[in-house]
């Protein structure tokens, strides 16, 4: 009897490093918009490695009960696409955003990023390009927003700048 209570508390234990593990990943994944990076993809693992060793610490050598094998086999697999989140719409604003190329028509521009907040095509001042565009002709931008919160939160902004129509460059801003 005291085993089962034992290996049910180990259980829960390694029920909930896995769960924080993949909250971590989720949270991750919301601070980068999809993107994988380095640092991001190493936290994760540690976080998951953690309860794998945790699981080996337990069982050894042991067989191990397929309702605490395959839950830890899924939530590994989770991994990927909790810190890619295609379902955010933040990183779906910025995988159209990163679509946007240097030669691309003002037409084409407002065709990928049609439904998104802003967009207003205004002429644009030196004080306002970046400095790597700053000989190139910019004459207007349009800046567009997955969001319409209060600029404190989810305020991301991409900003497209154009010469005579055609897309010079681009510049993505985060909150």
């Amino acid at each position: 009897m005291k085993r089962t209570a034992r290996s049910l508390a180990e259980s829960i234990f390694l029920f909930a490093l896995a769960g924080g593990a993949l909250r971590w990943t989720y949270f991750l994944g919301d601070y980068a918009l999809g993107a994988i990076h380095v640092l991001s993809l190493g936290l994760t693992f540690a976080a998951m490695g953690v309860c794998w060793l945790f699981y080996f610490c337990i069982f050894g050598k042991k067989k191990s009960p397929l309702w605490i094998t395959v839950p830890l086999v899924l939530a590994t697999l989770a991994i990927y696409p909790l810190l890619r989140q295609p379902w955010n719409p933040g990183t779906v604003f910025l995988a159209k955003f990163r679509g946007i190329e240097a030669g691309m028509s003002d037409e084409d521009v407002e065709r990928i990023m049609n439904g998104y907040l802003g967009g207003n095509l205004r002429e644009t001042s030196a004080e306002y390009i970046p400095e790597e565009l700053l000989g190139d002709g910019v004459t207007h931008s349009r800046a567009y927003r997955w969001t319409d919160s209060d600029w404190r939160h989810d305020a991301d902004v991409g900003q497209v700048f154009l010469r005579e129509g055609t897309v010079i460059g681009t510049r993505f801003a985060s909150d």
